[in-house]
């Protein structure tokens, strides 16, 4: 049986410049922005980002964030963790 040990990947130089141009200094202060945006759960945006990755940051997963909202499946989430 082999173990695995996870290592943190580190953001593309492009991806950092990215977020730096649009005021956010990294990943996961991207993130949490678009969970409070769109009002969705942490875990939700973490599921989207998990799923779709880096090289969809600013297409993919704000879209993905979109449909999370409009599809009224966590309209109370707010109110209950608000």
């Amino acid at each position: 049986m082999t173990t695995s040990t996870k290592t943190k990947r580190q953001p593309k130089p492009e991806t950092i410049s990215a977020l730096k141009e649009r005021g956010f200094s990294s990943i996961k202060e991207y993130l949490i922005d678009l969970r409070d945006e769109y009002g969705l759960p942490g875990f939700v945006v973490a599921a989207i980002w998990q799923s779709l990755g880096e090289d969809e940051l600013f297409d993919g997963i704000v879209s993905a964030c979109q449909d999370a909202e409009n599809s009224g499946e966590f309209d109370d989430y707010s109110s209950i963790y608000a």
